[in-house]
């Protein structure tokens, strides 16, 4: 299935009346492709996760967070504690600072284990990540997609996170504009699901 194919189907298969907060059967979507005249492959526990995508969102807690600011030269820089630097706060930097204060004071994630827009390959190009969190073993944990306000989670945002994790393998995923959150348990990639609630740190 191609990209153009995913996005059309699945946002055709929302617009089609499944119900929300439901588990689309394998069935039920193979009417709905049908319908939209697209003979498609149908892998089910993906497109049951992307169609859940939209329906369970996590409300960040920001209270008591502050980002460390400064001006110089006629902009305004911010202190990123992973890469130990002042970074020019753009509007979608201005998300990833809070995010990961977010993952550090609130969620208690431990911050020697957190990288900041690294280079990786993905299919012979050189693309940056938001942010990954490793586990105690340094194997990818989380993997965050970080958007500026405004724009939209959507199935594009969903599609470049996807093209990361063929590289990293990540046990969770995580999407955001800094208002929404999105956070998916991907242990298993046959049993996908958005959580409630983001995850507990593992302990040793």
């Amino acid at each position: 299935m191609t990209k153009n194919e995913y996005s059309s189907f699945v946002f055709y298969a929302c617009l089609s009346g499944v119900p929300d907060g439901r588990l689309a059967s394998r069935k039920t979507l193979e009417q709905i492709s049908r319908k939209a005249n697209k003979q498609i492959y149908v892998p089910g526990d993906l497109i049951r996760c992307l169609l859940l995508l939209l329906r369970v969102m996590i409300t960040p807690d920001y209270q008591g967070i502050e980002l460390k600011l400064q001006q110089t030269e006629g902009k305004t820089r911010v202190f990123d504690p992973v890469r130990k630097r002042w970074i020019i706060l753009t509007p979608e930097e201005h998300v990833r600072q809070y995010i990961l204060q977010y993952l550090i004071v609130k969620m208690k994630y431990p911050i020697a284990l957190l990288a900041v827009e690294k280079t990786i390959k993905v299919v012979n190009r050189s693309k940056r990540f938001d942010i990954v969190l490793y586990d105690r073993n340094h194997e990818p944990w989380m993997l965050v997609e970080c958007k500026m306000p405004g724009v939209p989670i959507d199935e594009k945002t969903l599609h470049q996170l996807l093209n990361y994790q063929q590289t990293i393998q990540s046990k969770y995923w995580m999407l955001t504009n800094g208002h929404e959150v999105f956070c998916a348990d991907a242990t298993t990639s046959e049993d996908i699901a958005w959580l409630t609630a983001m995850p507990r740190f593992p302990e040793l």
